[in-house]
């Protein structure tokens, strides 16, 4: 049916008992295939420029009996076209991967839950090298990436098309704070690079988390802002430099302040990533 050519085989389905159409005779296993129709929809009345989301459920028979159904809610992404349109003084940007990730990742950090990243190429509707997998407090929750050759090419697609898709149900049993209104910081705030080494199977977001946890109040950034791999280094390495910027509400930091903040971040990472530092 429709879903197998997004996941590539035949999920176990859960029959309607009274379908309306002949086409929707049993229950959706994912939202992706209905945003992509969506998107086509669009383009196909000039829209080229997409962003959609939905919040839905979807459904499954349960391992192994298959005789149990499992109702998860989620939510799902889809975008195409470009990012922002062009300005007198600035060419117009295309909608690419790290924009959704982006979305993501500022989605988690509104409520205040770390995400994880991790690298994947056998997802049957996404890209093989364009795709990676969400996990959430050491589960797989779902997957984002640039939607498969062979769909775009089935869909006739101009562009890329861009989506996601995760289970809310790990997020929604957690009690999530109330959001606070925070006013402009009035004292300057201090940035302090730092370049090292590791192995290059180690991804950013394990670091970022790590990071995290180690609760550094004053803390108040922590971002990826190089990375370099080549011949100047072996191939199992990779160099990255990241920004780290500190500050106080309530006043300036010191000079000795900042340095002892930003040497327990590098302890950290030495002892548990072995980095090298530059």
């Amino acid at each position: 049916g429709k879903e197998a050519a997004f996941t590539g085989k035949n999920p176990a389905l859960v029959p309607v008992a009274n379908p309306l159409t002949e086409v929707d005779t049993h229950l959706r296993t994912t939202m992706v295939p209905g945003l992509i129709e969506s998107v086509k929809q669009n383009l196909n009345h000039g829209v080229d420029d997409v962003r959609l989301f939905e919040m839905g459920k979807v459904f499954r028979l349960k391992k192994p009996a298959l005789s149990e159904t499992q109702e998860d809610r989620g939510l799902a992404l889809v975008a195409t076209g470009e990012f922002y349109g062009s300005f007198w003084n600035q060419l117009s940007e295309p909608f690419d991967f790290y924009h959704l990730k982006g979305i993501l990742v500022e989605l988690f950090k509104q409520l205040r839950q770390p995400i994880e990243f991790r690298q994947a190429s056998d997802i049957a509707f996404v890209h093989p090298g364009m795709g990676a997998e969400l996990w959430f407090q050491g589960t797989r929750i779902g997957v984002l990436g640039s939607l498969h050759p062979r769909l775009v090419e089935s869909f006739k697609f101009p562009k890329p098309v861009f989506l996601a898709e995760f289970t809310m149900e790990d997020i929604y049993s957690l009690r999530l704070e109330e959001p606070e209104y925070k006013t402009l910081p009035r004292f300057p705030s201090v940035e302090r690079d730092l370049s090292f080494v590791l192995d290059r199977a180690i991804s950013f977001s394990t670091i970022d988390l790590a990071v995290q946890a180690l609760q550094i109040g004053e803390l108040n950034d922590f971002r990826l802002i190089d990375l370099y791999q080549g011949s100047r280094l072996p191939q199992d390495k990779i160099s990255l430099t990241v920004r780290l910027t500190f500050g106080a509400a309530s006043r300036t930091l010191t000079q000795d302040e900042v340095n002892e903040r930003f040497e327990g971040v590098v302890a950290a990472l030495k002892q548990k990533f072995a980095i090298e530092q530059r």
